[in-house]
């Protein structure tokens, strides 16, 4: 792919909203060196996201954190707390 084609196809993934992890998976996935990746997103100042070949040639991609996933855990969580605050206050009484 020309400079110029990168380019046009590097602004199409942004406008349709792929992050810059999701264009260096998609460069990763359609066999461009993990180099040759690293290069060209620098030089157009993206981030370099977390997307990487593994020992076995797999691309691992962290994932991020699932907004309601955490809205669950932080829930959950403080449930437990303000259960074992009344219990305590219970106790002591």
């Amino acid at each position: 792919m020309h400079e110029v084609e990168f380019q046009n196809w590097l602004n199409h993934a942004r406008s349709v909203g792929y992050t810059d992890t999701e264009i260096r998976t998609l460069l990763l996935k359609a066999g461009w060196s993990y180099q040759h990746v690293n290069e060209l997103m620098h030089a157009r100042g993206l981030t370099p996201g977390s997307a990487y070949p593994n020992a076995h040639g797999h691309m691992v991609k962290h994932a991020p954190v699932n907004a309601r996933i955490l809205l669950a855990i932080t829930l959950v969580v403080g449930v437990v707390l303000i259960g074992l605050a009344a219990l305590l206050f219970v106790i002591l009484q």
